[in-house]
């Protein structure tokens, strides 16, 4: 799935995808689905978030790095009805 816009804060990310729907991901949730860590830290915000071919990396603010399939993010927000269609 491709996005068509990528907005972050220090407390979530924003993807417009390409079918018109908006996802919003908590920091939280991001950090606790990371794929390779899945470790909770309370209190990390997100330093910064930027596409990387077909995936989200995301930069935390106590050093950590996350890489996000898109594809994945975009089943996620649906599965869990994080989805609206503008």
């Amino acid at each position: 799935m491709v996005f068509q816009e990528l907005i972050y804060s220090p407390d979530r990310v924003s993807i417009v995808w390409e079918d018109g729907r908006i996802s919003d991901f908590d920091a939280m949730w991001l950090r606790n689905n990371d794929p390779e860590r899945a470790t909770e830290a309370a209190g990390a915000e997100i330093a910064r978030a930027v596409p990387a071919g077909s995936s989200l990396r995301v930069f935390w603010t106590d050093g950590a790095v996350a890489s996000f399939s898109m594809p994945w993010l975009y089943a996620e927000a649906c599965r869990a009805g994080m989805s609206a269609v503008t």
